[in-house]
């Protein structure tokens, strides 16, 4: 398979080396990423091979002249040594401070891929072949917690194999997390797996909240939003996720009920619904389980794990209930020791 190249030049080679680390830590597709530390090397390479992304200190692009590096690389990011940085000159040349976070770099070439996805074909999230666990939370209880025990166990969780979690409600405090002025959730992303599967993984990357080596995918604004999706567009982002994502654990927060929910429930591979404790809460349990009962719906049954809410404010008792919680799940997740 062709190789999508990204290449960085600086005559710093502490800096390069610095830049091509994070890169490759933080950067999650599929680039093989090459360091120049003199332009003259990387014009011998560019006469040769195909570089499809190319990120160069200003000295560096005017040293051997930009007009090379502007007819022979389709998409340049330039780095200039000082924060003032002009507009974009051309639609493949993009100008960003040396003195910027790396992590805004990785957020320019995220944009160029995504925008640009013409010029990336074939490029991946960088991912290895995995076998997918969906980790489903339920409970018809309101205000118990779901979805800081869903944070809590996609972080534990994310430590064993590349996790992302998929929250189902509106108003999320999940939306929050967020930085930067995108405004793109899951509905964007529901509409990139139908129409651009292909380019599915650029879209991810860029809409990506991340919290302790968790993955997060924004939610909708209203509950109207999720109502419009539907379980075979579930099916399909999981396929996606898996594919092109890379994803081992899938953790689907559900607190809305978009069409099919319990359809969505039957694709997990272990459900975890908190209980409560009153006698309002278990009778609106033993509503939920009737309803799957008298629904053909036995199976979320079998693989429901009971529990109560979080124990808040103690750290250390909330940690060993997500681990009791893991420990009760564990041969379905093969989680491992």
């Amino acid at each position: 398979m062709k190789k999508t190249v990204l290449a960085v030049c600086d005559s710093d080679k502490r800096y390069v080396e610095r830049l091509q680390e994070y890169l490759r830590n933080n950067l999650k597709l599929s680039f093989e990423i090459i360091s120049f530390t003199e332009s003259s090397k990387l014009k011998e390479y560019s006469n040769d091979s195909a570089v499809s992304l190319l990120i160069i200190t200003d000295r560096e692009f005017e040293k051997e002249g930009r007009a090379f590096f502007e007819e022979a690389v389709r998409n340049i990011i330039v780095l200039k040594d000082d924060e003032v940085v002009p507009e974009k000159v051309k639609d493949d040349v993009r100008y960003v401070s040396r003195l910027c976070p790396a992590s805004e770099i990785v957020k320019q070439v995220i944009g160029i891929c995504t925008e640009r996805a013409e010029d990336f074909i074939g490029l991946t999230a960088d991912k290895q072949a995995v076998k997918r666990k969906v980790i489903g939370l339920f409970t018809p209880i309101s205000g118990c917690g779901q979805t800081s025990l869903a944070l809590s166990l996609g972080e534990k969780i994310s430590k064993k194999g590349r996790s992302i979690l998929i929250s189902f409600e509106s108003f999320s405090k999940l939306r929050a997390l967020r930085e930067g002025d995108s405004d793109e959730d899951l509905t964007d992303l529901m509409y990139f797996a139908e129409c651009s599967p292909d380019s599915f993984g650029l879209y991810l990357e860029r809409m990506l909240i991340r919290r302790d080596g968790l993955d997060i995918v924004p939610p909708p604004v209203t509950a109207a939003q999720l109502k419009e999706i539907k379980a075979e567009n579930v099916r399909n982002l999981l396929e996606l996720l898996c594919e092109k994502g890379g994803y081992e654990y899938i953790l689907l927060d559900i607190k809305e009920y978009p069409e099919g929910f319990a359809d969505i429930l039957s694709m997990c591979d272990i459900v975890y619904t908190i209980i409560g404790e009153s006698a309002e809460d278990q009778q609106k349990i033993a509503m939920y389980n009737q309803f799957l009962i008298e629904n053909d719906y036995d199976l979320i049954l079998e693989r429901t794990v009971k529990c109560s809410p979080l124990v808040k404010k103690i750290p250390q008792a909330k940690k060993q209930s997500i681990n009791a919680l893991i420990d009760r799940g564990r041969e379905v997740l093969e989680l491992g020791t």
